[in-house]
């Protein structure tokens, strides 16, 4: 959402920038979508596709709610890490390596 609102930005008719400024807020607040990617950090592509996923939601977050990577510890828990959260986001985006993904989701970094 931040191209059109930098679009709306350029609008000279005040009254036309105003009211679609309000429109797009409205929208905003409309009931939004979940992306949930079940993931298995093990995986050699685990890292890349994390820090993909949260580029992702850095740009296009606005439009869901929760964008989360869901892991099933061994002991059948539910782990996730919701990186449309930005401070969430930013740890997944300095990932490097599968201990350090896996360290997220134990929450030890």
């Amino acid at each position: 959402m931040a191209k059109i609102e930098d679009l709306i930005g350029e609008i000279a008719d005040s009254r036309l920038r105003e009211e679609i400024a309000r429109e797009v807020a409205a929208l905003k607040k409309q009931k939004k979508v979940d992306l949930l990617d079940p993931h298995n950090a093990g995986l050699p592509d685990a890292v890349g596709k994390a820090v993909g996923l949260a580029r992702y939601a850095e740009k296009h977050g606005d439009f869901f709610d929760r964008i989360e990577l869901i892991v099933v510890a061994p002991n059948g828990h539910i782990k996730r890490l919701n990186v449309n959260r930005e401070a969430i986001r930013e740890k997944v985006k300095t990932v490097t390596s599968t201990p350090h993904l896996e360290a997220l989701f134990e929450g030890q970094t």
